[in-house]
């Protein structure tokens, strides 16, 4: 027994020294009964040990690690300008990775039970997470139950960190303070481990497995003995010489002592020891440390989750509740490790999962992409699908009004459900539509908020420095190359509306070779982005000359439109472009079936005075409903003067109608 285990049990026998805390067991490990000294660094010898920690570890490490922002009434979005991103994320100091300091972190929490880490502060805020070695530290608690890490230093010194500048992940705790070491509560099965290791590494190294008793039936002279073992060790010794086949001279014999390596079972304990071993770091799923026996391609993938769920995930709320406890004073940020990619099946389960995500509309075509690695669509791949016959529970009050009067007769009845059946098909188109004003409001606020961050800037620049003809200019220009950018972002909505209207028009009229209606949506595109640019263009003119005759300051009231446009905008176009582009489809869809004659819809029991004016009027299918000036009059309301005709709804903003065959 070595000197240092001696001096340990004599004072561990006199109550003098607790074998968890002893610097001895420490630095020189503790011995077990396989004969072995068991160490953290030792321990490391063991495969199953280095495997288990590298994939813990590493697991951990390559993990994504952003810092999220709390939104209200829920949700979150990431932050990555706060200083813990980067720390987190990033690189929690200069001298090492975000995966480095994981790494390195998780191989003391499971070797030695306990991962420090000092946060260096500026002004409060966190600035530097440096790595402490946990052999180093000692924890007291003061007299008020403050906690404090002191440091040993490099230099002889101590350094006394108190416990909210210190990141401290634990292990297993008894006492609440500090984690138990993996490596000390399972010493036994690392021993018999290394120990077995260590039997067959002598086994090779020593030969045939020679122990045993070579019988002379008389005395040997000390010269043949010195031969006889001489040969021995020549011929017989080392992995090079196993197998031969042994000649004794003089009526010598041979005897076996000892038990071979298979008959002590030596192969099944090796095996053994690795399951043992994978027990006492939470780890069932042999494979994942190279023990292939029980994995089987049946049930590899689902021990792959389960490994997650079991082994990794309560590891990840450890270290986060300590992250979020000691980095963040303000609670509405928070980290969070990402698992969603070490939780995909096989591919052919991921895109069922897909399909199923697509159709039902949580989910785009770049939301899965992201998932699989891959570049996105661009915004093409934005869209996002919603079946026809679903709807929101706060669209249900969309009913069709039930004007239609009730005659005598069964030609009066067969004209009444025909009717009807043509309201409820408007009603499904109105639905359907109002369905992807989500997606139209999307797209418009990416153009409103393009649109004004650019007017702005030119504002100070061209106001400020240069004058009102610069800006005239500037204005001029930016408008022209402004519309496109309009058009390619409003095109993927409009595109996706309109192929599903075509369907449900389609479908009413029973045509089975529906209309081609690229040409429709690709005029309207167009129209819409001319008809935003010019307005835009000719309101911010209007306010710059206004702002001159009155002697104001031209900035404040482009900005002031600017800001209106960005809060409000977005949902007036979603609100009349939908209506327009199901109208302006199912008109194209009518014309293709040979339909004669269209009729005005009014959906919805809360439409204006002015929509139940035009409620059930008929026209030819190439008249208009109103002509260039006509006046529409109704009780209740100001009379509408149209300033152009009127082919399709909407009738004016926020108009919900929609046209049916007659």
């Amino acid at each position: 027994m070595q000197i240092s285990q001696r001096i340990m049990k004599w004072l561990q026998k006199r109550g003098l020294l607790a074998e968890h805390d002893s610097w001895l067991v420490r630095h020189f490990g503790r011995q077990v009964h396989s004969g072995v000294n068991v160490t953290e660094i030792d321990s490391l010898r063991a495969t199953a040990v280095l495997a288990s920690i590298r994939l813990i570890g590493g697991t951990i490490a390559s993990l994504p690690l952003p810092v999220y922002t709390q939104l209200e009434p829920r949700g979150k979005q990431r932050a990555p300008r706060r200083q813990e991103y980067r720390l987190l994320h990033d690189r929690p100091n200069p001298e090492i990775s975000s995966f480095q300091w994981r790494q390195t972190g998780m191989a003391h929490q499971l070797l030695y039970g306990d991962w420090f880490s000092e946060i260096e502060r500026d002004r409060g805020r966190p600035k530097a997470l440096w790595p402490v070695p946990p052999w180093r530290v000692s924890i007291r608690q003061g007299r008020r139950g403050y906690i404090f890490y002191d440091i040993d230093l490099p230099d002889g010194g101590t350094a006394e960190v108190p416990a909210h500048n210190m990141l401290h992940v634990k292990n297993l705790s008894v006492n609440g303070l500090r984690g138990i070491s993996c490596i000390r509560a399972g010493a036994e099965a690392i021993g018999l481990s290394l120990a077995a290791e260590e039997f067959g590494a002598r086994f090779f190294g020593q030969g045939a497995n020679m122990g045993g008793i070579a019988e002379h039936p008389g005395k040997l002279s000390d010269t043949a003995y010195n031969r006889l073992q001489k040969d021995l060790s020549e011929k017989y010794e080392g992995l090079g010489r196993s197998h031969r086949v042994m000649l004794l001279e003089e009526g010598m014999k041979y005897q076996r002592v000892g038990i071979p390596p298979n008959e002590a079972q030596f192969l099944e304990s090796r095996k053994f020891q690795v399951a043992e071993i994978g027990r006492l770091f939470g780890i069932s799923q042999l494979h994942k440390i190279g023990d292939l026996d029980r994995a089987t391609f049946s049930n590899i993938e689902q021990q792959n989750i389960e490994f997650v769920v079991d082994t990794i995930r309560p590891l990840l709320v450890n270290i986060e509740q300590e992250v979020n406890y000691k980095l963040f004073n303000d609670n509405n940020y928070f980290a969070e490790f990402v698992v969603d990619g070490l939780l995909r099946g096989d591919q052919e389960s991921r895109y069922r999962a897909y399909a199923t995500a697509r159709q039902w509309g949580w989910m785009s075509a770049n939301d899965v992409l992201e998932l699989e690695n891959r570049n996105p669509l661009g915004p093409d791949g934005d869209i996002y699908l919603i079946p026809a016959n679903m709807i929101p529970a706060d669209q249900a009050r969309m009913e069709p009004q039930e004007t239609v009067p009730q005659g005598e007769g069964e030609g009066r009845s067969v004209a009444v459900a025909d009717e009807q059946r043509s309201r409820q098909a408007a009603l499904a188109r109105a639905r359907t539509a109002k369905g992807y004003e989500r997606l139209f409001r999307e797209a418009a606020q990416k153009v409103c908020t393009r649109e004004k961050n650019n007017v702005t800037k030119a504002l100070e620049k061209h106001l400020g420095e240069r004058g009102l003809t610069s800006f005239d200019e500037w204005l001029e220009d930016f408008y022209r190359e402004f519309r496109p950018f309009v058009e390619q972002t409003m095109r993927s909505a409009i595109v996706s509306l309109g192929e599903t209207i075509q369907g449900l028009a389609a479908a009413e009229v029973g045509a089975d070779d529906p209309a081609d209606i690229a040409r429709v949506l690709e005029e309207f595109v167009e129209a819409q982005g001319f008809a935003h640019t010019e307005r835009s263009r000719a309101v911010i003119r209007q306010l710059v000359r206004r702002a001159e005759e009155e002697n104001l300051d031209p900035k404040d009231l482009v900005i002031e439109r600017l800001d209106e446009w960005e809060g409000n905008r977005p949902q007036q176009i979603a609100s009349d472009s939908t209506v327009a582009v199901s109208s302006k489809v199912a008109k194209a869809v009518f014309v293709g079936a040979g339909v004669q004659k269209l009729r005005w819809v009014a959906i919805g029991a809360e439409t204006c005075e002015l929509c139940q004016e035009m409620d059930g009027r008929v026209v030819g299918i190439e008249q208009p409903f109103l002509a260039e000036a006509d006046l529409l009059e109704a009780e209740g309301t100001s009379p509408l003067r149209a300033s152009r005709p009127t082919t399709e709804p909407p009738l004016h903003m926020g108009c919900v109608c929609e046209i049916v065959p007659d």
